[in-house]
């Protein structure tokens, strides 16, 4: 009886720690705010990354259940106005694997989402898309069962139509090229911090600067280091969560 009660109480306190971030996200949903909110209907609900697409006016997400969402803005958006989220990729082939970090690719019309296998780590890969007609352009393996455990978190791209993907787990990153093939497996000693606790999530949020380098976040290390692209080749490169950036 006594070892009951025990799981008993144990089971309303996990239950009890389990609602309060729930019960945090409601409040903020509801709270009033002096900055301008987008309100919109959507079928899921966690959305993991969000991009402003300023040529079609539209707000792009991924979804961690695996899939991008559009949500259209209209030329006579007002606030009273609530948006709706439709489903423009759901990828069965990729059914148990989310849909994370996403980076647009204007001059080439594509989108490109990083795809992982996120509680077993066993999968990881960059996939394509046709802003246009949503057809995926490709699907990039970057680790399976056979390697070493990986999460694909965020990718930017640059100015060369260069993709560079973000390993939470191995804290790398993955440099593919504009038709999808892997140019190299980049790494560094700076990536991965010497307390143990802070490598237990590593690179994560990634953007490209015009001027010509790469701005990564580090998530536990809280570090945000740049390097300029004509040095990442083979082995040397540099080191919260995301970014944000783009036309408005």
């Amino acid at each position: 009886m006594a070892l009951w009660f025990c799981s008993a109480r144990l089971f309303i306190f996990l239950f009890i720690l389990s609602a309060l971030p729930i019960a945090y996200i409601i409040y903020q949903e509801r709270a009033e705010t002096d900055h301008h909110v987008f309100h919109y209907y959507s079928s899921g609900f966690f959305r993991e990354s969000a991009k402003w697409d300023y040529e079609s006016r539209r707000f792009l997400v991924t979804f961690l259940e695996g899939g991008v969402g559009e949500i259209h803005v209209p030329q006579n958006y007002t606030c009273d106005i609530v948006l709706k989220e439709v489903t423009v990729v759901k990828d069965s082939d990729l059914t148990g694997n989310a849909s994370l970090g996403l980076a647009l690719d204007n001059p080439r019309n594509r989108l490109l989402v990083a795809v992982a296998d996120m509680f077993g780590n066993r999968y990881s890969a960059l996939a394509a898309y046709d802003l246009s007609t949503w057809k995926r352009l490709f699907l990039t393996k970057l680790s399976g069962s056979g390697d070493e455990k990986s999460l694909a978190d965020d990718v930017a791209v640059d100015a060369d139509g260069n993709a560079y993907v973000t390993d939470v787990k191995g804290s790398k990153l993955w440099k593919v090229g504009v038709d999808g093939e892997i140019l190299s497996t980049l790494t560094n000693p700076l990536f991965t911090p010497k307390e143990w606790y802070k490598s237990l999530a590593g690179l994560s949020g990634i953007v490209y600067h015009p001027d010509g380098y790469l701005i990564v976040i580090h998530t536990l290390a809280c570090s945000c280091r740049r390097k300029p692209l004509w040095e990442i080749g083979g082995e040397h490169r540099w080191v919260g969560d995301g970014f944000c950036g783009g036309k408005v």
